[in-house]
């Protein structure tokens, strides 16, 4: 079954598996939103300061893990992104590393993207491209 989103095929349904716990859910969005919101902060719609606050330390202290993440400081883990402010690119689905491919932006020009992700003092990502181990793991609060 092919959906439309805008007038556009953005879709197409796969039904492989019958647990909703192996269904692969929502769409893609980590790897887009970077580089979406840099767009922003490079027309001057938010600071480069006020993103990492909201997309970096408010989280961290939501979830109760702040300052370990959420800030760069000794004692926290060493998570950082290096970001290229001046660094064009357009969102393809066909390029994004999600295992699930939608998104509601391909096509959409952007200026400035994540260059070097860094968790806990290891490379994760290197110029759009996954390298090292991955070593991603869930939080659980401090307290």
């Amino acid at each position: 079954m092919t959906r439309k989103f805008s007038g556009k095929v953005c879709a197409k349904d796969k039904l492989t598996k019958p647990a909703i716990w192996d269904c692969i859910s929502g769409f893609c969005g980590v790897e887009t939103g970077v580089p979406l919101i840099l767009t922003e902060v490079n027309k001057g719609r938010l600071t480069l300061n006020q993103y990492v606050k909201v997309a970096s330390e408010n989280p961290a202290k939501v979830w109760q893990v702040y300052p370990k993440k959420g800030a760069i400081r000794l004692g926290s883990d060493g998570d950082i992104t290096v970001v290229d402010m001046d660094k064009e690119g357009t969102i393809d689905v066909n390029k994004l590393h999600s295992k699930n491919k939608p998104s509601p932006w391909h096509g959409w020009k952007v200026k400035g993207m994540p260059i070097l992700t860094v968790v806990r003092g290891h490379v994760q990502m290197r110029d759009g491209e996954p390298c090292g181990k991955a070593i991603g793991k869930a939080l659980k609060p401090l307290i």
